[in-house]
């Protein structure tokens, strides 16, 4: 697949060739969805937690190449991270990862509203 319209090169393989697709259920699982209006754009992660730590992450989104990535990024980084997981710097680590331009911010503020949303979960089973 060509990329015509010129989408940084790591987001670009991210989209054509997504790993970790799909959602994670059972009694050590959670899931978090978040969306931007602005972008019709909505991710959703679920994560598998064991003893405090977060063992696997899987992703479904609706929207763009960027947002694509961004859920593909989460389930990369979140893995052997304790929980809830820390939302410091997520979305400019995610940014510069991704190589993400100021005309898709919002993307990488998605991957913060994950992480957001996971602490909030947290707060409200705990």
């Amino acid at each position: 697949m060509e990329n015509v319209f010129g989408y940084p090169a790591p987001v670009w393989r991210r989209f054509v060739a997504p790993a970790r697709v799909g959602r994670l259920d059972g009694p050590d699982c959670r899931q978090v969805i978040v969306g931007s209006p602005a972008a019709a754009a909505q991710l959703a992660v679920s994560i598998r937690c064991v003893d405090g730590r977060i063992l696997e992450a899987r992703f479904q989104a609706l929207g763009c190449p960027v947002t694509v990535a961004v859920g593909q990024w989460l389930t990369e980084v979140l893995p052997d991270q304790s929980w809830p997981p820390s939302t410091d710097g997520v979305a400019a680590t995610c940014r510069a990862a991704l190589e993400i331009g100021a005309d898709k911010a919002h993307c990488g503020l998605m991957a913060e509203d994950v992480v957001r949303a996971m602490v909030r979960l947290a707060e409200e089973t705990s």
